[in-house]
């Protein structure tokens, strides 16, 4: 076939998509061009979320969403969670990104889909810190990992809207809170390459919330080997923790920068930074923090062979 019957054919589906468009209601139309900011599909509670206006019932929306499906325009199937999941094939998802644009919805609808995944991530997340080895366990941890997995693209499709339109407050909250996620499924590389583009934006986020990226960073580059880089995040974080304040972080952020020291040969300088920590644990009665400073003198100690010091750390 002639590469020059693509166009025809493209024409002839865009007229097809017009003329299924145009036979909706208004609401019907509404929720299928608002469908398309998702990627990878989504749940009914995302499509309530994003897609309908306030005081939309639920009951309303699925409704249209079996319309939407009987008309042949939007997918579902129930997804391994046990969720009712629907999607637009791609022609389609295009098409609904279209008429979004047209309308003048898109960078709304766009700002509300990623919002709702920031909320989606964030409270669970807070559980899952309670303690990393807890999400390996049966649900709710896996079945709050599985969900999220499921949700991937919507959640990347999320992080890049903050980055292209510089919130850059949101875009790091996000990042944070998929941390164990991220961590305990193997995406390092993707979870650092986020923080570190939004860390270089020059957009101004509360001083806490970069101090705690900061730290992130850091242990990223130091999980992946990247002592130096993780040495300059380490060093920015201890700064920004020390003009806030916040003692117990400053502890825990000079102890991390401690162990970067020692990882490139600096056992000196990581000895003091780990006394400097040490002391300030034990101001603060933080027993868990003064544990870990005396488990890392040992280490400094045995690499520089005091071995009778390193026992008595111990």
């Amino acid at each position: 076939m002639s590469p020059r019957d693509v166009p025809d054919r493209q024409q002839t589906l865009r007229n097809t998509l017009d003329w299924s468009y145009d036979l909706l209601d208004p609401f019907e139309q509404a929720l299928f061009r608002r469908l398309g900011v998702f990627v990878g599909g989504c749940t009914l509670e995302a499509a309530v979320a994003v897609c309908s206006s306030e005081g939309e019932s639920e009951m309303r929306v699925l409704d249209t969403l079996a319309s939407l499906v009987e008309k042949s325009l939007l997918q579902h199937e129930v997804d391994a969670g046990g969720d009712l999941r629907f999607a637009q094939l791609q022609t389609i998802g295009e098409y609904a990104r279209d008429r979004l644009a047209a309308c003048g919805e898109a960078q709304a609808t766009q700002q509300c889909h990623a919002l709702y995944y920031v909320t989606l991530a964030d409270p669970l997340e807070r559980a899952g810190r309670t303690s990393l080895m807890a999400a390996l366990t049966p649900p709710p941890e896996r079945a709050w990992l599985d969900g999220l997995h499921r949700e991937h693209d919507n959640l990347r499709a999320a992080l890049r809207h903050h980055l292209e339109t510089r919130t850059v407050e949101a875009g790091l909250r996000l990042s944070l809170a998929l941390g164990v996620f991220w961590t305990l499924r193997g995406y390092l590389t993707e979870q650092r390459r986020w923080l570190e583009a939004f860390l270089a934006t020059t957009a101004d986020v509360p001083a806490q919330l970069r101090a705690a990226a900061l730290d992130r960073a850091g242990y990223l580059a130091h999980k992946q080997g990247d002592y130096t880089s993780a040495r300059e995040l380490h060093e920015a974080g201890v700064a920004l923790w020390q003009e806030i304040g916040d003692v117990v972080r400053l502890q825990e952020a000079l102890r991390s920068l401690a162990i970067d020291y020692w990882l490139t040969q600096e056992d000196e300088r990581a000895r003091v930074l780990l006394e400097d920590c040490l002391a300030r644990a034990r101001t603060v009665g933080d027993s868990a923090g003064i544990a870990a400073c005396l488990q890392n003198l040992s280490h400094v100690a045995r690499s520089q062979r005091d071995y009778a010091r390193a026992r008595s750390y111990l």
